[in-house]
């Protein structure tokens, strides 16, 4: 029996050139996103922010799909790389140079948003503390026995 190889069947290097194209289309949507976050993250467009990430869910779930495709196509794929015929190799090697700098603009723009979406966090902490903070001072001001309400002291009825 002899080996096959991916170049006897353009039908199957089709399949696979189409589902790598997929995968560097859906990764160029989540690149696109991913910058689009950062950039809202760090103007503090709060809503933008959850918009976004709401878009990046389904684009995700798309590339978890592709590559559970691509990953049943694994021999396949190995056997396009190690083709003899330059014209495969470099047309695998192409999508998947794409797919490799999708990924890492996208870990780089997921970086920097998630590093001042975390910066806001420990602002917000610390404004919330130094509110209780000054709270407790006041309350430490006020005079003994008087109401803690904004309105003063209220009188009470005690004889029923």
């Amino acid at each position: 029996m002899t080996e096959r190889t991916i170049t006897h069947n353009p039908t199957e290097l089709d399949v696979l050139l189409a589902l790598l194209d997929r995968q560097a289309a859906a990764y160029r949507t989540l690149a696109t996103l991913s910058a689009e976050l950062a950039s809202a993250a760090t103007s503090g467009d709060g809503e933008r922010v959850d918009d976004l990430l709401a878009r990046r869910g389904p684009v995700v779930a798309r590339l978890v799909e592709g590559a559970r495709v691509i990953d049943l196509s694994r021999e396949d794929l190995a056997r396009a790389q190690a083709s003899g015929d330059a014209g495969v190799r470099a047309a695998v090697t192409a999508r998947l140079d794409e797919i490799r700098e999708c990924a890492g603009r996208i870990a780089g723009d997921d970086r920097e948003a998630l590093d001042h979406l975390r910066g806001r966090r420990d602002e917000t902490k610390e404004q919330l503390h130094s509110l209780r903070r000054g709270g407790q001072a006041s309350e430490a001001y006020r005079p003994a026995g008087s109401s803690s309400s904004p309105d003063g002291p209220s009188f009470q009825d005690r004889r029923g």
